[in-house]
């Protein structure tokens, strides 16, 4: 994706992890003009640490185009989050906020999947 960023120093966390960190804060202390603020800008772009849920919640923000939604479903498939089988049943549309929508909803069926309680 166009974000290909230097990653050498990431022993104190990325942007997106300070943007989440700092996020979570504001919203515990009850600083709701902050977290409008951080909600209304949306996260910062991912590192290559920030793996490809830094891609999705990247995406869900700035909504991706056919290149890189092509690209986040590649990070996605490789990563192991979702799976073709998956896939084969959804159509997902560039510049659409219901494809990354569908996205998170396929990560969180294979997690359950994968992690069946009981």
């Amino acid at each position: 994706m166009a974000w290909d960023r230097d990653d050498s120093d990431d022993s104190e966390g990325t942007e997106q992890q300070w943007y989440y960190g700092q996020l979570g804060f504001a919203r515990r202390a009850g600083m709701t003009a902050l977290v409008d603020k951080l909600v209304a800008g949306g996260p910062p772009p991912p590192r290559s640490a920030d793996g490809p849920i830094g891609w999705l919640v990247w995406h869900e923000h700035h909504l991706p185009t056919s290149e890189e939604l092509t690209q986040l479903v590649d990070q996605l498939l490789g990563a192991r989050l979702i799976t073709a089988t998956q896939l084969s049943t959804h159509t997902l549309t560039p510049h659409d906020a219901t494809s990354i929508a569908t996205l998170r909803a396929l990560i969180a069926t294979r997690t359950a999947d994968d992690h069946p309680t009981g």
